[in-house]
């Protein structure tokens, strides 16, 4: 697809818009190879862009809110400041896209791989990212209040004075996460990758990793009930978490 081609399109799609869907045409650039495309401040608002190829693609200041992106290819694709709020993200390719001050409040980002990515004072407000793969990215400052990371692996992610409160958690894997200055208020316990706290830390004070995990566990004894129905744990799984969080706390 040539820039004019896209530029026609994008056009029709804004006038779509403007007149409430009685002029213009929806964009529909589902499949589309836009591999390098120049889409800096587009308006793709409630635009199909399902698996299309936006490979290395220009997407800084876009609107791209409500978009159906479902299985998009957006690797290394620039998204700052990018308003994504509501899109349809589901098993989209993200590895090493860049994020930054980008809105993806409410977004569906299951099962999306965003192995490497940027995400640096993002707001995932409300966003789904259940079973979605956030190994090594960067969620410094990002703010994932209310966010389902059921299954979430963030194995190795940055997630300094991020905003986690509140968050869904479930089989969601910390492992080697930096979780320094973060807010975890609501979440029920501080760290979380099923029965085990390894390799997560504060950078600042080692000590301070150890009164934390106590504190956690004397948060779990005290509100177990409560945090298992939150979490939905099955009784079988019920049954090994605590009698993992009171050898634990014996072991303290």
């Amino acid at each position: 697809m040539t820039q004019i081609e896209l530029n026609e399109i994008l056009k029709q799609h804004q006038l779509w818009i403007n007149s409430k869907c009685e002029e213009g045409k929806r964009a529909d650039l589902s499949y589309a190879d836009l591999r390098y495309a120049d889409l800096r401040g587009a308006n793709l608002r409630n635009a199909e862009l399902m698996f299309a190829n936006l490979k290395h693609a220009n997407l800084k200041h876009s609107d791209l809110r409500y978009a159906d992106l479902a299985g998009v290819n957006l690797i290394a694709a620039d998204l700052t400041n990018a308003d994504l709020s509501g899109a349809n993200l589901r098993n989209a390719k993200l590895m090493y896209a860049v994020l930054s001050a980008s809105k993806l409040m409410r977004t569906i980002l299951a099962i999306a791989t965003l192995t490497g990515a940027t995400l640096e004072g993002a707001d995932l407000t409300g966003a789904i990212l259940e079973s979605a793969n956030l190994r090594f990215t960067n969620l410094t400052g990002a703010n994932l209040m209310f966010a389902n990371l059921i299954s979430t692996n963030l194995l190795g992610s940055r997630l300094i004075n991020a905003d986690l409160r509140n968050v869904k958690l479930g089989a969601t894997d910390f492992m080697d996460a930096i979780l320094e200055g973060a807010n975890l208020e609501g979440t029920g316990l501080h760290f979380l990758n099923g029965p085990r706290f390894d390799g997560i830390y504060d950078s600042k004070d080692d000590s301070l990793y150890f009164d934390n995990m106590v504190d956690d566990l004397d948060y779990w004894l005290e509100n177990f009930q409560k945090i298992a129905e939150f979490y939905e744990l099955r009784n079988s799984e019920i049954e090994v978490y605590n009698n993992w969080i009171k050898s634990l706390k014996e072991l303290s």
